[in-house]
């Protein structure tokens, strides 16, 4: 057995009791989640009658939380000074360290998330008859949710990995997870009524199993309604579809290697200088403000608020008030632009319109 291969079973080991909790969490969600019982009272026959719902959405937000726990849980120890001798001066190559914590991340998710189908299936199978549920197409959201998810895991992974310290990586995923939908509402916003911008893997997650769970209570549905209540998905031509987001999510976990494998052991800690960090989310975050947040009146206290939260942003960056010039020219932007009367978003609209 290789020095990999015995690390991978160590650290594998030495993290089960995380295993074991998340194994608990995950079925207990899952297993009292996925159906809910309630009685209504039936006016025709003045009696209570059972209603059933169920909800295939446990099943995305299971793989959310395991993804946002683990990618911080097997990165973490790379970002305390105390391991940085043991960490970086390991027998094994940079690469392969990343990749035996991004395989075992993994593998956890894997095993609690197959154990959580398992567990919604034996649950949901009870109800097979009294429901006319179509169990075959519950695998159908299963399997989906997975492989979405591992993408989704990917881009987490990215964001802890880009920064130099615990709270700095909570930060950056927070918004690598949410910046897309905020991106997709502007440029949506600024496309043709036909035409659609998809939000991210995070929404992506959660449609995987709104055809499927559609499908399997149909018969169920057309008993207590009288027909099928169909669900359509949007028929709008995307400008960058699902595959954009899969294929970045796909480069994330390549991208966590190249990383890592150019961390500087002495900024271990410290501040996160990271061209994938502060340094771009900051502006990005204030031009998406400033869309969100533009209007036709002059606003001085706009523009003192906008300058202040983005100033507040760069001292948490720096660690201090000691701010650089770069920083303090995206303030002054900010400061100003959040004064100006112009409509930000229906000026750009018309001038997208021209080209898509």
């Amino acid at each position: 057995m290789n020095n990999s291969m015995r690390y991978f079973c160590y650290h594998f080991k030495k993290n089960i009791i995380v295993l074991v909790v998340m194994l608990i969490f995950g079925l207990l969600i899952t297993g009292l989640g996925i159906h809910r019982q309630f009685n209504i009272w039936d006016h025709i026959s003045d009696e209570d009658v059972i209603r059933h719902s169920f909800h295939l959405s446990v099943l995305p937000s299971c793989m959310a939380w395991m993804c946002a726990v683990l990618a911080p849980l097997e990165f973490a120890g790379f970002t305390n000074k105390r391991n940085i001798d043991t960490w970086f001066a390991f027998p094994l190559e940079r690469w392969k360290l990343a990749l035996i914590h991004m395989t075992n991340g993994l593998v956890y998710m894997l095993i609690v998330y197959s154990a959580s189908a398992v567990c919604g299936f034996i649950v949901l199978n009870k109800y097979r008859i009294e429901c006319h549920l179509d169990m075959s197409d519950y695998w159908k959201a299963v399997v989906p949710v997975f492989l979405i998810g591992i993408c989704f895991y990917g881009v987490c992974l990215f964001a802890f990995v880009v920064a130099n310290n615990i709270f700095d990586g909570l930060v950056f995923m927070g918004i690598y997870t949410f910046i897309p939908t905020f991106i997709s509402q502007v440029f949506t916003y600024c496309l043709r009524h036909e035409k659609t911008f998809s939000s991210g893997l995070l929404e992506m997650l959660f449609d995987c199993v709104s055809k499927p769970q559609s499908d399997m209570t149909r018969e169920y549905r057309r008993e207590l309604y009288g027909e099928i209540e169909r669900f359509t998905f949007e028929n709008s031509y995307s400008v960058i579809g699902e595959w954009f987001w899969i294929v970045l999510g796909v480069s994330a976990l390549a991208g966590v290697v190249f990383i890592f494998m150019r961390k500087k052991a002495e900024k271990t800690g410290g501040i996160s200088d990271s061209l994938f960090g502060y340094r771009t989310l900051i502006p990005l975050l204030s031009a998406l403000y400033l869309l969100f947040a533009s209007s036709v009146t002059f606003s001085f206290w706009r523009g003192i608020i906008t300058g202040l939260i983005v100033f507040i942003a760069y001292v948490i960056f720096r660690r201090g008030v000691r701010l650089k010039i770069p920083d303090m020219i995206v303030i002054g932007l900010s400061f100003i632009l959040a004064m100006v009367p112009f409509d930000y978003i229906h000026e750009l609209k018309y001038i997208v319109r021209f080209f898509i």
